[in-house]
């Protein structure tokens, strides 16, 4: 785990950073705005099964990409949609504990929120893989009194803190860090 008041060195890994060429976790395309991706909250039902046995209940994806599931039960969510992570689902109580099993997934509404000094503070959706730096674009951009040096962004899946620094991000794109479901972002001011 990275420590909260942690600043990525030039040239160092990033957990979750985007590198060109690699995968990520969800494609820029129209396609994949219903594929799961970390920090999604998601409404799982469970039917077929005795009645309070496993309610409705909600559940976020983790950054490592997994579901954490009643009765000890991981499935990785990453980069599918509710059809395939249904199907998934069911796999991995049908026929181990249960004997049928109906799944239904629905994902909540997904956003991402920029404030402090930008232009237009406030959610923005999210609906594919976004840096800090887009990010800030979509809310009009910096303010004049914008302190570029130490943005911060709260990860919503696990609640840690990075920074990344506007300069440093511009010349190595493995410094803009992506941007979540429900991450928040925070230009502080200068002075």
């Amino acid at each position: 785990m990275i420590p909260s008041n942690a600043v990525a060195a030039p040239g160092a890994a990033i957990p979750g950073a985007v590198t060109p060429g690699t995968a990520t976790p969800a494609s820029a395309t129209n396609e994949s705005a219903s594929k799961t991706s970390v920090g999604d909250l998601l409404t799982i039902s469970f039917t077929d099964i005795p009645p309070g046995m496993m309610p409705e209940m909600r559940v976020r994806v983790g950054t490592d990409g997994m579901l954490a599931l009643p009765m000890n039960v991981h499935v990785n969510a990453v980069g599918k949609t509710p059809t395939e992570l249904q199907s998934e689902i069911r796999k991995a109580y049908v026929p181990n504990l249960f004997v049928n099993l109906s799944v239904v997934v629905k994902a909540d509404d997904r956003y991402y929120y920029v404030g402090g000094e930008v232009k237009v503070s406030g959610p923005k959706i999210h609906l594919a893989t976004i840096t800090v730096l887009q990010a800030i674009d979509t809310a009009g951009g910096f303010t004049d009194f914008a302190k570029k040096t130490a943005i911060e962004v709260r990860r919503a899946a696990t609640g840690e803190t990075l920074y990344v620094n506007e300069k440093k991000a511009r010349r190595d794109q493995r410094l803009d860090l992506p941007v979540y479901v429900n991450d928040r972002i925070t230009v502080p001011r200068r002075f």
